[in-house]
């Protein structure tokens, strides 16, 4: 691959002996305003190059090659690999649950527990406790 850019007064080369075959066809590169993204298409499917460069991939790429020359999957495409979010929020509560608070945080956790368990109806009822009463002040008449 040879990538040559002109600058200001000068040029930039770039040469690199990829570690297997590219499809220039079905390649292709986008100048954005900070990089230069090139996309190039591995004419093996599937095949794991242990280095963008020929260099770094020289002692493994025989063997890979001939694992690649066996008839293989497709491999799963990045997007299939999905976390598991539900399986992280249920470790989050069991950690919250086992948690051991004292004074002040554990009787905050017991209210916390409990208006979270509470009907729309109590809730109400809790929030309305919660908000103190406008104060009066009282004039007494003197006769």
């Amino acid at each position: 691959m040879t990538v040559k850019l002109p600058l200001a007064g000068s040029e930039y080369n770039l040469e690199l002996d990829l570690a297997g075959e590219v499809v220039p066809a079905e390649s292709k590169y986008e100048f954005l305003s900070t990089k230069i993204e090139i996309k190039m298409k591995k004419a093996v499917v599937g095949l794991k190059w242990p280095g963008l460069e020929a260099s770094a991939a020289a002692a493994a790429l025989p063997t890979a090659m001939a694992s690649a020359a066996a008839p293989a999957a497709k491999p799963p495409a990045p997007y299939a690999r999905k976390k598991d979010w539900d399986g992280l929020e249920r470790a989050v509560k069991k950690e919250e649950e086992e948690e051991q608070l004292d004074g002040e945080a554990a009787l905050q956790k017991l209210f916390r527990q409990i208006y979270a368990n509470a009907t729309d109806e109590q809730r109400r009822a809790m929030n309305k406790s919660f908000v103190r009463p406008a104060t009066t002040t009282r004039t007494s008449a003197r006769r």
